[in-house]
């Protein structure tokens, strides 16, 4: 089975938002369109920062970003529609930034058939929403990095 580790950026303005992307799903067995964090796969010999840095760059158009610590890990055996079975090992970083003016030029053909929205989110709008959410449980999680209440070791959230 084919092993993606990826880096989920948990990208937080100056007012405590979290920035989501609003994607339709290339995977089988999720919803057809949910709500997901800045991030993706890391290239060979990449580290995970350097990879929140370039995904959060090549997503949002946001250079002046401060990375955090990794607070949470997750795994889940995915299914890409038409592609084949992955096992994700994905790591999430906080990372803060002036929320700006946001920008696709450095999305790839996948994103921009893809990705519907970039939105900021109050932790109050997530936890009233009714929408799709990855992580699984993301308004329960998210107290604690707002409150900088980190994890010595990354939290394990997910297992499917």
């Amino acid at each position: 089975m084919l092993v993606r580790r990826t880096v989920r950026v948990l990208l937080l303005d100056r007012d405590d938002r979290l920035l989501l992307i609003k994607c339709t799903s290339l995977l089988a067995g999720t919803p057809p369109v949910f709500w997901a964090t800045v991030g993706g796969g890391l290239e060979a010999g990449e580290t995970t920062e350097a990879a929140a840095l370039r995904e959060t760059l090549e997503e949002t158009g946001i250079s002046a970003v401060e990375l955090g610590p990794i607070v949470w890990y997750g795994e889940a055996i995915l299914t890409f529609l038409g592609e084949g079975t992955a096992l994700f090992k994905q790591n999430y970083i906080v990372a803060r930034c002036d929320a700006g003016a946001l920008n696709s030029t450095g999305w790839t053909q996948q994103e921009r058939d893809t990705i519907l929205e970039l939105r900021w989110w109050t932790l109050g709008a997530l936890q009233a929403s009714d929408e799709h959410f990855f992580p699984v449980g993301l308004a329960q999680l998210l107290p604690d990095v707002l409150a900088g209440n980190f994890p010595a070791e990354p939290l394990d959230i997910e297992r499917v």
